[in-house]
């Protein structure tokens, strides 16, 4: 049984979905201090590049901060458009970013031409 489920009984459907064939080991664990708060932030080890999807969150503000941060490993930041979803274009830009991290700032915003639009049309 994983590590991490060992709070769990072993017939618990928790322990079948966080089964090594079908989930990533969460073994890192670091507690994130921000200007806004501090959170605990889990992840594997093995997915070096944590891609964050968010067509709420992300945007530059939050991109500079984090920025700020100096994280250890490259971030991308993509803003779908709620409307559509993740674009062929942003999917195209997450693959790259996955296979060749290396090639990206520090922090990469990416926000969809469509959602400017909408923002800037309903006064944000």
């Amino acid at each position: 049984m994983n590590k991490v489920m060992t709070w769990a009984k072993p017939d618990s459907p928790y322990v079948k979905m966080c089964n090594p064939e079908k989930a990533f080991h969460l073994d890192g664990n670091e507690k994130a201090h921000t200007p806004v708060g501090s959170w605990c932030i889990h992840w594997s080890s093995e997915l070096s590049e944590i891609v964050w999807i968010d067509d709420d969150e992300c945007f530059e503000q939050r991109a500079q901060a984090l920025e700020e941060l100096q994280p250890k490993a490259p971030v991308l930041m993509v803003r779908p458009d709620y409307r559509i979803g993740i674009s062929r274009r942003q999917w195209k830009l997450i693959d790259t970013f996955v296979r060749h991290s290396e090639q990206f700032d520090a922090v990469t915003f990416d926000m969809e031409p469509t959602c400017r639009i909408y923002d800037i049309h309903h006064g944000f």
